[in-house]
C-alpha cells in the first residue's frame, strides 16, 4: 500500500520486509518504506539492528545531488533532526551518541543508516524503539535499550511519528540545500551531553580521549591527556566507544 502525504511523500507500508533501506534503493526522491518489522536490518558497520513489531522501522529517500562532500555529514545533520521531534512529543533526557544514535542517558532509544545508492540521492533509514521488546530477541540489549512506552503517558502511533518525521526531514534537506551543514553544527554540539571518554577504533589501533563534538565539516574532535585536540572522520573511525 502507498499513502500519499501533505508533504509531497509517498510511504510504502509493508508488513515484513529484509531491510527498509534496500527496498529504497530503487525509489526516486521523496519516496519512504515504513515496515512493520524487519528481518534483516542493520546498522552502521553492518551491526544488526533487532526490528520487531511495535518499533517504527522507515527509510527515506531525500535529494542529494551536487558535491559529494556536502552530505557526509547527513548522519550527524539527522540525528539532530530526529532529536527534534522526540523532543515535541515530551521525551525528556536526551542527546547523541556519535555518529547515529539518539539515546537516553545511557540507553539507546533509535538509531539512523545513511547509504548512498547513487549520486543524486541519499536513503536514511532508522529505528526507533516504540512498544517493542528488542531484548526478547538480543538478551544483551537488556539494560541498553529503552523504549518510547517507557518514557512517556502516551504513546504515539508508528504512522503519525513517522509523519512528523517525513516533515522534520523534508525541512532539514531543504535547510542543508540553502545553508549547509555549517548551519547546523553549533545545534549539533549542544546536544552530545557531558563530556565523555571515549574510545575510537581506527584502522590498525584504538585511541582513547575525551570526546570533545564536531567541527565545522563533521570530524569528531577528541582530547587526549596531553591536551591536545585531535580531528578525526567517519571513514577513520570504524567504531566510538563510550568508556
Amino acid at each position: 500500500m502507498i499513502r500519499p502525504t501533505a508533504e509531497g511523500w509517498a510511504v510504502h507500508c509493508v508488513e515484513e520486509v529484509t531491510s527498509t533501506n534496500d527496498l529504497c534503493r530503487a525509489l526516486p526522491e521523496w519516496n519512504a518504506v515504513l515496515a512493520i518489522r524487519q528481518t534483516a536490518g542493520r546498522g552502521r558497520t553492518g551491526k544488526s539492528w533487532v526490528s520487531d513489531a511495535g518499533g517504527l522501522w522507515m527509510s527515506m529517500v531525500i535529494p542529494a545531488d551536487g558535491p559529494r562532500s556536502r552530505w557526509e555529514p547527513l548522519p550527524l545533520v539527522m540525528g539532530w533532526t530526529l532529536l527534534g521531534v522526540l523532543r515535541q512529543l515530551g521525551v525528556k533526557d536526551l542527546r547523541l551518541r556519535w555518529p547515529n544514535d539518539v539515546m537516553v542517558g545511557d540507553r539507546k532509544l533509535a538509531g539512523l543508516l545513511v547509504e548512498r545508492y547513487n549520486e543524486a540521492t541519499a536513503v536514511i533509514g532508522l529505528g526507533i524503539n516504540i512498544t517493542n521488546h528488542p531484548e526478547h530477541t538480543s538478551p544483551e540489549l537488556l539494560g541498553q535499550s529503552t523504549r518510547l512506552k517507557d518514557l512517556l503517558p502516551h504513546v504515539p502511533k508508528p504512522e503519525s511519528l513517522a509523519d512528523a518525521i517525513l516533515v522534520a526531514t523534508r525541512r532539514m534537506q531543504e535547510k542543508m540545500v540553502a545553508q549547509g551543514f555549517t548551519a547546523f553544527v553549533d545545534e549539533i554540539n549542544a546536544a552530545w551531553g557531558q563530556p565523555r571518554q571515549v574510545a575510537c577504533e581506527l584502522k590498525d589501533h584504538t585511541r582513547q580521549g575525551t570526546f570533545c563534538g564536531i567541527d565545522q565539516d563533521g570530524n569528531l574532535l577528541m582530547q587526549d591527556e596531553s591536551g591536545s585536540t585531535s580531528a578525526l572522520s567517519a571513514i577513520e573511525v570504524r567504531i566510538m566507544k563510550e568508556l
